[in-house]
């Protein structure tokens, strides 16, 4: 299979969505096992749905058989999720992962990040800095709150998604962090106290704006409460959607928000985490990978 090239002297390897995937995988795993492999950097834009189990199996084994990736970059439509076994194979120089399972599959565990995933690539992966996935979000089964963290006389019980953010807080080096999940993937997130709680789910309406900022300081905050040193946080699906005709009054087009981390004094002199809205991000953080496409 490699007559033309010698596959130990990669440094990236860069894939679309092509039959015969899995056996190309399987190839490259024999040929790394046990050798000094220079690839550092794998991008698959689409893993081909047909022979989504085939490539699964045969993806963990490629990913298995060499260590030293600084980026693994795996996108599937729609597809079971991908095993962290292979991804923290790669902890110890892991430092850009872009993990898409599913499309918008936000509900299926299956297809999903969840905290169990993020908790071991938390531990695992002490280098990574920059972080995009589809978040397991909803709880078919509960009736969830939109408000994270304790609320007064109620009971406080993390749930998965809580448990995630903690995890994601919790990695040392990690300043961007991107969620896939679906615009309206639910209700936004508030504190307790803060003036608006609900708002319409109307896509391109001038609440949505509104919508996403205290959807993005619920999590910043919570996230910086838990010592997390994230800087960027983007909401910015995968999916084709129709975009908005105009920006909004952040500079955001709907579906895709951006934000940095800022800090604000409440009225009782408290100072807490906020997002603050990120326009220019093309021009002014070109670095950043995880906000670009394919």
């Amino acid at each position: 299979m490699f007559e033309r090239i010698e596959p130990l002297t990669l440094r990236v390897l860069k894939l679309d969505v092509t039959s015969g995937m899995g056996s190309l995988f399987k190839a490259l795993a024999s040929s790394f096992a046990q050798k000094e492999v220079s690839l550092r950097h794998l991008r698959i834009n689409r893993l081909p749905k047909a022979e989504a189990e085939e490539v699964h199996e045969s993806l963990l084994l490629f990913l298995t058989s060499f260590c030293g990736l600084k980026t693994i970059w795996i996108q599937c439509d729609d597809c079971s999720k991908i095993s962290t076994d292979g991804i923290i194979n790669h902890g110890e120089t892991l430092k850009i992962l872009f993990i898409v399972n599913g499309g918008v599959h936000r509900q299926d565990k299956t297809k999903c990040m969840v905290a169990g995933d993020l908790q071991q690539i938390a531990t695992a992966c002490p280098e990574l800095q920059q972080l995009c996935l589809n978040l397991y979000e909803i709880d078919p089964d509960r009736n969830e709150s939109d408000i994270l963290g304790p609320q007064p006389g109620v009971t406080y019980v993390a749930n998965d998604f809580e448990e995630a953010l903690q995890a994601i807080a919790s990695m040392p080096k990690l300043k961007v962090l991107r969620f896939t999940n679906p615009p309206n993937y639910r209700q936004t997130y508030f504190r307790p106290g803060e003036l608006f709680r609900w708002f319409p789910r109307s896509l391109q309406s001038g609440t949505e704006r509104m919508a996403y900022k205290a959807r993005a300081d619920g999590v910043m905050q919570y996230l910086r409460e838990h010592g997390s040193n994230v800087h960027f946080l983007a909401f910015s699906p995968t999916e084709k959607l129709n975009k908005a005709t105009s920006a909004d009054k952040h500079g955001h087009v709907w579906p895709d928000y951006y934000y940095y981390a800022g800090r604000l004094t409440d009225v009782k002199g408290t100072d807490i985490a906020v997002a603050r809205p990120l326009v220019h991000w093309k021009t002014e953080y070109p670095s950043v990978m995880v906000w670009k496409e394919a």
